[in-house]
């Protein structure tokens, strides 16, 4: 999937992470590497989708926080920004 992304065929990444899905439905891991996907893809509804699905898995995943962070910052939601970045710092306290 990395070199798929990195050549820039989002398209052949998307399908092996579809794939990939259907087999580890409940690994937070490959939902936030999809988010990151659709994220360098400029879909930051589809990203933040991922980030979402993610954080039901594992809401104390402080790099999840701040892709989401990073995404509300990219769409000028400073407060929510700012909230997820407290998050982020929160997890890696307690």
């Amino acid at each position: 999937v990395v070199i798929y992304t990195d050549l820039g065929d989002f398209n052949a990444a998307n399908k092996v992470y579809e794939q990939i899905i259907s087999f580890k439905k409940n690994s937070p891991a490959i939902y936030h590497a999809y988010a990151v996907l659709y994220t360098k893809m400029k879909d930051f509804d589809k990203a933040l989708q991922y980030l979402n699905k993610s954080l039901t898995l594992d809401d104390k995943n402080a790099s999840v926080h701040k892709d989401l962070g990073v995404i509300d910052l990219m769409r000028n939601q400073v407060e929510y920004a700012k909230d997820e970045f407290d998050k982020e710092i929160g997890c890696h306290f307690f």
